[in-house]
């Protein structure tokens, strides 16, 4: 029986050779059925190309094993934070974060799911006390970007996003998935600012393309005269047009002045945005 060479799948998984490192996976599985480690890996890969169902299994597998195991645990945790099972994943962070409280990393991670969840004032908390513990930790200084990026600070961000997407290549599924987010909550000028440093890292994605173009339609300054409209959807539309309505009744009964001027402002508008 050969020894395990963890080292060697280790260094596949890193070169993102991944179904090299699946099959020395399972090789080694064919030797050793229980070893925890051999879990942990597969999950690890699994995480990585986005199969967080496989991956649960697997950790789930693993932690029959060794109930106790960290490194399981934690990508567990990853897993289920990319399975957007956010409740799960809060549960298991916070066991990790009474094991090590001290841990840059793991409030790091607290601190991006707290901004997943749109938990922005706790967000900031987390990974400033994880930026004072350590200020290098890659994982703090991503979450810092993302929570700026939310907050409208812009300046230097482009060349923090390259720095980040060079240096650590994980993070840019947070930072797609931070794109999602905040077209969502209609934040479209940090959203816009992201979407082109991602489209930089991989030119050839057409969906990140336009979702560009419409970005930048949204933030044109063309878009100006609908922006309540775009920030804030259709109870926008409704209270204009109910304004609108109010101002006419009042006018029937005391003369607004100027309201001629605000009709065919209110119409012109109304076909704008047609």
């Amino acid at each position: 029986m050969s020894e395990i060479n963890y080292s060697q799948i280790h260094s596949l998984i890193q070169l993102r050779r991944y179904y090299q490192a699946k099959k020395e996976i399972a090789d080694a599985m064919a030797q050793e059925p229980n070893d925890p480690q051999l879990f942990y890996l597969a999950a690890y890969i699994a995480w990585l190309e986005d199969n967080e169902g496989y991956g649960l299994e697997l950790t789930e597998r693993g932690l029959s094993l060794d109930p106790a195991n960290v490194q399981l645990i934690y990508i567990r945790y990853k897993l289920l934070e990319s399975a957007k099972f956010y409740e799960e994943a809060e549960e298991l962070i916070i066991s990790l974060i009474r094991r090590s409280p001290r841990d840059a990393d793991y409030l790091s991670d607290y601190a991006r799911l707290m901004l997943m969840t749109f938990h922005v004032k706790k967000s900031r908390l987390l990974c400033n006390e994880a930026l004072r513990i350590d200020p290098d930790s890659n994982n703090a200084k991503v979450v810092d970007l993302l929570l700026n990026l939310v907050a409208g600070k812009l300046r230097n961000a482009e060349s923090q996003v390259q720095s980040l997407l060079h240096n650590n290549p994980e993070s840019e599924r947070y930072l797609r998935l931070l794109l999602v987010l905040l077209v969502n909550k209609r934040q479209f000028k940090p959203a816009l600012t992201l979407a082109q440093e991602l489209i930089r890292k991989d030119p050839n994605d057409s969906s990140l393309i336009e979702t560009a173009i419409d970005l930048r339609r949204l933030t044109h300054w063309s878009a100006l005269p609908l922006w309540h409209v775009n920030r804030f959807g259709w109870p926008a539309a409704m209270g204009t047009w109910i304004g609108f309505i109010v101002l006419m009744q009042i006018d029937r009964h005391t003369e607004i002045p100027g309201m001629g001027h605000i009709v065919i402002a209110y119409l012109l508008w109304a076909i704008y945005s047609w």
